[in-house]
């Protein structure tokens, strides 16, 4: 179902090859995200991946070829935006980052961001209540942009 969003140029895949062409069609600026929470301890200290800004060397990885990864078209923002759906209801958080790595992810570096409840345009708030809804009570979106007319789905 289209809900009229943007969404990055992204692609997925394990082909070095393939995400070379990518990148030079959408790069230089590129993120990697991760499809699910990695989590492990070290010295002590949960840790996590978060969503990393990446270049095209780093493409030729031994590692790249392993398994699956998601690249995506860097999206420059002035602020990101988090709604969450609870049942039939909508709330509309934005995110103002306030340091290099919240402006890449974030819950990276939770001290640099402020938050603010606010109202969505009808389109970002009916792809809210679209997304995930199947059976889910609790659903989350995320959105970046340069205002709240103009965002680009994650």
């Amino acid at each position: 179902m289209s809900v009229g969003l943007r969404v990055p140029a992204t692609y997925i895949g394990n082909d070095p090859e393939q995400a070379k062409a990518f990148a030079k069609l959408h790069g230089p600026h590129l993120i990697a995200k991760a499809f699910q929470p990695n989590l492990w301890v070290e010295h002590g200290v949960a840790r996590t991946t978060w969503t990393t800004r990446i270049t095209v060397d780093q493409l030729n990885d031994e590692g790249f070829g392993v398994t699956a990864n998601l690249i995506q078209a860097w999206v420059e923002k002035d602020l990101e935006v988090r709604v969450i759906v609870v049942g039939d209801d909508a709330f509309a958080v934005r995110i103002d980052a306030h340091s290099d790595a919240a402006r890449i992810d974030f819950r990276s570096d939770y001290d640099a961001v402020t938050y603010q409840l606010i109202g969505l345009p009808e389109r970002p708030m009916r792809a809210a209540s679209v997304h995930g809804s199947h059976g889910a009570a609790v659903r989350s979106l995320r959105l970046r942009g340069h205002t709240v007319r103009r965002l680009d789905f994650l």
